[in-house]
């Protein structure tokens, strides 16, 4: 099982104390100064990484002649407190031979532009193998999301110990799976804010959320694809639902901005990922890649969710279930009969309203591009109404399926007050804010309301059991996910 190395860039008490935390412990000298060596390797001892990148090489010393950075490596390699020394490739001649070093060498490429295709990746690992590395570290940038299987394959028929992975937004998932596939450790910062290098994972997440210090070659892997995904809520609830139930799985996410079909081929063929969450702008495309798709949503054309199954890919729209769940438990029965507004044509409209309309609710969309609440309607037995005409239309349930409400344009309402009358239940898709204006003048005008947490929630929990088989600690899931809303207000996100 691969280790977790905090990268120390600044001798500050809360890098310090992270560190305390981790397996290993990389001292950037070209960030930290060559003064403060000393004391921590004594600090560290035993379980240090001194590396001193030239400018070159992503380091930040300019100044630092070439002889004498070599020089502090030398000794450092000498030193019996030190666990490794790491070496960019075309130095390593200036490493004390073997015999010479209590330190393990670390011979190291970094490629901060781009991926190279996987022959030229295979050659390069080819010729960092033959210095006599005890471990080789090849690190890239990846520029898509496919960048990163050029990397996972240097794994395969490696002679020596392997550290590979890609930096950036697109590489944040291969910091975990290359641990998955046998790498000899992997990096986070101290902190956010304090990463040695782009995409770089803090060792809070790292550790919590991930669990990286468990990954191993049986971890089971899930993960959402998405474009963008930085601020996606889902990692945090799976991770989290996993931990609970002590099983040895990770979920990560994936941006993915093309070919959403192709890539999913790629992640569960060639990584062996057993389950994956698809949102805004994949749930159209990645039909294309599956072997099966449920019924409801092959009729929606949207999937939201894909499973590892005997019989290939199967597909399915947890979002339809989870919205009507939800709205079945605030009318306190089937919507068999009920007559139910939607407003919007999008994404998320779609999959209440082919739900809705599958359980025999009565339905009306409203949407302020008619022709597309038109189609929709077609597609489904549904009418369409205009927003002004939901006062008067008798319903029982109203779902805002748009992002009017959405943060950062909290104010806005989808529909008059004219529609929210007394016991009417009222659900919002939207959960950023949690109480939205429409739900706080409908919680005003004696109205049922639903927030949009329960929808999220519910569909990921629906995702987690189809996947595990197993219950989904859905308590647990939503107070999680209450956590990281909560915090996420509080830095104006």
């Amino acid at each position: 099982m691969g280790k977790i190395a905090v990268a120390l860039t600044d001798a500050s008490p809360g890098s310090l104390a992270a560190a305390e935390a981790a397996e290993l412990v990389e001292l950037r000298i070209d960030h930290l100064g060559a003064d403060a060596l000393e004391g921590l390797v004594e600090r560290f001892r035993g379980r240090c990484i001194v590396t001193y990148r030239a400018a070159a090489d992503g380091g930040v010393d300019g100044a630092v002649a070439e002889a004498d950075r070599l020089a502090l490596l030398a000794r450092a390699a000498k030193d019996g407190r030190v666990a490794y020394v790491d070496y960019e490739l075309g130095c390593e001649g200036a490493a004390p031979p073997a015999a010479g070093r209590a330190a393990k060498l670390i011979v190291s490429r970094h490629d901060f532009e781009r991926t190279p295709h996987a022959k030229e990746l295979e050659q390069l690992r080819a010729e960092m193998e033959s210095t006599g590395a005890d471990v080789v570290k090849i690190v890239t940038t990846a520029r898509a999301e496919p960048d990163c299987f050029g990397v996972y394959h240097l794994f395969e028929g490696a002679s020596a110990p392997m550290i590979a992975l890609a930096m950036g937004e697109y590489g944040h998932a291969s910091r975990v799976i290359c641990l998955k596939l046998g790498a000899e450790m992997t990096f986070a910062s101290a902190a956010p804010g304090r990463e040695s290098a782009p995409g770089q994972i803090s060792l809070d997440d790292m550790l919590g959320m991930y669990r990286a210090g468990e990954v191993g070659r049986d971890t089971a892997l899930y993960g959402v694809m998405g474009d963008p995904i930085a601020h996606s809520m889902s990692p945090a609830i799976h991770n989290a639902a996993f931990a609970q139930l002590a099983m040895d799985a990770v979920y990560l996410p994936f941006r993915v901005t093309d070919d959403a079909a192709e890539f999913t081929r790629r992640i569960f063929g060639e990584v062996g990922l057993q389950g994956l969450s698809v949102t805004i702008p994949h749930k159209e495309a990645v039909i294309a890649s599956l072997d099966r798709v449920d019924p409801v949503a092959e009729r929606m054309g949207a999937v939201n969710t894909v499973a590892a199954t005997e019989g290939g890919l199967y597909g399915t729209n947890t979002d339809s279930a989870a919205a009507c769940d939800s709205l079945e438990a605030a009318l306190g029965g089937s919507l068999e009969g009920r007559r139910i507004g939607v407003c919007g044509a999008g994404g998320a409209a779609r999959a209440i309203v082919y739900g809705a309309a599958d359980r025999g609710a009565e339905v009306l969309i409203a949407n302020r591009t008619r022709s597309r609440a038109e189609r929709l309607a077609a597609e489904t037995g549904a009418a369409v109404c205009g927003p002004e005409e939901l006062a008067g239309a008798g319903l029982d349930a109203l779902v805002n399926a748009t992002s009017v409400g959405m943060a950062p344009n909290r104010d806005s309402c989808p529909v008059a007050d004219e529609a929210l009358r007394e016991g009417l239940v009222v659900f919002d898709t939207v959960y950023n804010p949690l109480e939205t204006t429409l739900l706080a003048r409908a919680r005003s005008r004696g109205c049922v309301t639903v927030d949009g947490m329960e929808m999220f929630v519910g569909q990921a929990a629906a995702q987690f059991e189809l996947w595990t088989g197993q219950a989904a600690p859905g308590g647990l899931m939503r107070s999680v996910a209450l956590e990281r809303l909560a915090a996420r207000t509080q830095e104006g996100g």
